[in-house]
């Protein structure tokens, strides 16, 4: 078993790495950003570019129209019936049922008074 001088290594140094990874993943985006990294900055901004003038050209309104209305047809669609049937009914009927018998109750109390 081997003594370590420095006591907190098993704790720090997997931190130490994980920042590690990520300085150096800042330090190239911050090259890329200020146009050290020509090359990469250009494809880049190239790609960003000719990404946006494609996407303008996109009907979104046409697009978003039916995926909203699929979305609401999937999620709310003709099953919920069924969930009415058979969840909400039955949740109904139970709260009936409790409340006649509270009155049930109610009314038993109050011949009893009298």
């Amino acid at each position: 078993r081997k003594v370590s001088l420095n006591p907190l290594r098993p704790i720090l140094f997997p931190l130490q790495r994980v920042l590690g990874k990520g300085l150096v993943r800042l330090r190239t985006a911050k090259r890329v950003i200020l146009w050290d990294e020509s090359y990469q900055a250009f494809w880049i901004t190239f790609i960003c570019l000719a990404l946006g003038m494609s996407l303008l050209f996109v009907p979104w309104g046409f697009i978003l129209r039916w995926v909203m209305r699929i979305l609401v047809w999937v999620l709310l669609g003709p099953w919920m019936k069924l969930v009415d049937i058979f969840v909400v009914k039955r949740k109904k009927k139970k709260s009936e049922e409790k409340k006649t018998q509270k009155r049930e109750e109610q009314l038993l109390k109050e011949l009893e008074e009298n």
